[in-house]
């Protein structure tokens, strides 16, 4: 871990690796999506990704898309349909209302996890 990179409780950042998508669109185009969160909301299993851009194929790291605080993050989101020769078949989400109603669902996600690693005191 590269002690040097701090959050903003000046605590250094942890390093771990988030599960790389590479799929396949109709015309044999493969791209490359980090999978940032799993969730199920309605019975139905839905992936929050954002796609991976890099120069290089071989480069897999993905660079902080966090880093520019203005920047809004650009998430695409799947939904699971099931699995076929132990391959996930997953469709992006077309329906907008299906998909503010599953970013709405990450969102209180990562507020509820917020909540717990900085908890705020009310006092």
């Amino acid at each position: 871990m590269n002690d040097d990179i701090q959050n903003r409780n000046n605590e250094p950042y942890e390093e771990y690796e988030l599960p790389l998508l590479r799929i396949e669109d109709e015309e044999g185009n493969e791209m490359n999506y980090v999978c940032l969160q799993e969730l199920e909301l309605n019975s139905k299993k839905y992936l929050i990704t954002m796609e991976m851009e890099s120069e290089d194929e071989e480069d897999e790291t993905l660079e902080n898309p966090f880093a520019d605080e203005e920047d809004e993050l650009e998430v695409f989101v799947f939904i699971e349909e099931g699995e076929e020769n132990g391959n996930r078949i997953i469709s992006i989400v077309e329906d907008d209302d299906e998909f503010n109603a599953v970013v709405e669902a990450w969102n209180k996600i990562i507020e509820n996890e917020s909540e717990h690693t900085n908890p705020t005191n009310t006092q």
